[in-house]
């Protein structure tokens, strides 16, 4: 069995990061972040469940991440 969270939350970097590219280097970037991480986890993780195989799980997290920083 996968652990979704510890999967997903070892990549805490890059979505930081992709928070502060998308926000800048304020309090706003990390509020982002941390609402990724919610996104990511609710549902028990259902987002990241979906991931299939076809594409690394690095770039199926930005990409979810992304659309998360979108919302």
């Amino acid at each position: 069995m996968t652990d979704w969270k510890n999967k997903s939350l070892a990549h805490w970097e890059m979505i930081n990061r992709m928070a502060v590219r998308r926000f800048g280097g304020s309090a706003c970037a990390e509020e982002a972040a941390l609402f990724v991480v919610d996104g990511l986890a609710a549902n028990d993780w259902r987002r990241v469940r979906n991931h299939d195989g076809r594409a690394s799980f690095k770039g199926y997290l930005a990409s979810l991440t992304w659309r998360l920083l979108e919302e």
